[in-house]
């Protein structure tokens, strides 16, 4: 029983991850953002088709200056939401998992919020001291 406990547990923490993913860069938080990372983590994103990525960086520190460079360059009057939805779990383990999670991120400008970037996230999971973090979190656009 402790172990459906634990893992339940790991589910909703990992759930709580991806929330405050959205809310750290819709908020405009770099730092709040990059500390979901492990230190050594992975940022990619990939346009539709793409063999290669069009974003990547290496390493917490490195995720912490893009999103630093990409928080200042928003019009602050345009506001993005990301919404994270239909996550599945592929492996949950005691000290990694992996899921995808359905992206469908609206941007505002103005007027009413219309969709701007959807995709799929794939994330692979490490348990740090600190909690769960992602290891590397790679987005697939449509």
């Amino acid at each position: 029983m402790s172990d459906d406990n634990d893992r339940t547990a790991d589910r909703l923490g990992i759930i709580e991850m991806l929330a405050r993913y959205s809310q750290a860069w819709d908020g405009r938080d770099p730092e709040a953002y990059a500390s979901l990372f492990a230190e050594d983590a992975v940022f990619e994103a990939f346009a539709r088709d793409a063999d290669e990525p069009v974003i990547r960086r290496d390493g917490r520190d490195a995720i912490l200056v893009w999103a630093r460079e990409r928080s200042a360059a928003r019009d602050p009057a345009e506001g993005h939401r990301h919404h994270q939805s239909g996550t599945i779990f592929d492996e949950l383990e005691v000290d990694r998992a992996r899921t995808r999670t359905m992206l469908l991120e609206t941007r505002r400008r103005g007027g009413r919020p219309e969709p701007w970037v959807t995709g799929i996230y794939t994330d692979d999971w490490r348990r740090t001291p600190e909690g769960w973090r992602f290891a590397k979190r790679s987005l697939r656009m449509d």
